[in-house]
């Protein structure tokens, strides 16, 4: 695709999808920064970035991408910056994703997003109820279950082969984590 259209915005941020999910973030962070230096207002180069940045814990950086999201694209916008910003100073890393949780509820987001920022917060049980909420509502996003570093935090729970299979990814390999991700 790169190849039969170098300049195009949808290719680069698919790129940097794949980049991402490979678990290669600097080069994901670049694919989709090479987009937004060609259209700064491709909206969905923005998101991936912010949701990288905040996958990576970087919620300065998350903040920063939020701001410049479109009013109306998407639940969180620039307003929400703000309320994002006083719970990451007062309440940590925890806040401001207890604070993304409740936007998610007001916005109805898909049961992945959902899942996504409980497993960041350790909320096990719950992620899992939303997954299976995704699966008997048909959550086009859980596609991405397999592969997500969003659900690294559930990897090692025995409910997670479960859910692969019940989905029909469980054929499908994560990349690796990078060394600094492992523990032990």
């Amino acid at each position: 695709a790169r190849e039969l259209d170098p300049l195009s915005l949808a290719v680069m941020t698919q790129a940097g999808n794949v980049l991402f999910y490979a678990r290669r973030y600097d080069e994901a962070e670049r694919s989709y920064r090479a987009a937004l230096e060609l259209d700064s207002e491709f909206q969905v180069a923005r998101f991936k970035l912010m949701e990288l940045y905040q996958s990576q814990h970087r919620f300065d950086d998350a903040l920063a991408e939020l701001h410049l999201i479109r009013e109306g694209w998407t639940g969180i916008s620039a307003a929400s910056v703000p309320g994002l910003q006083e719970a990451l100073g007062s309440a940590g890393p925890k806040g401001y994703l207890e604070a993304m949780r409740r936007f998610g509820d007001v916005e109805g987001w898909d049961a992945f997003f959902h899942a996504a920022i409980l497993a960041a917060l350790g909320r096990r049980d719950e992620a899992f109820a939303e997954l299976e909420r995704g699966v008997d509502d048909g959550d086009w996003y859980l596609i991405r279950v397999a592969v997500s570093p969003h659900m690294d935090p559930l990897r090692d729970d025995p409910r997670f082969p479960a859910l692969l299979r019940k989905l029909k990814l469980d054929h499908v390999q994560p990349a690796p984590l990078p060394a600094e991700e492992r523990c032990g």
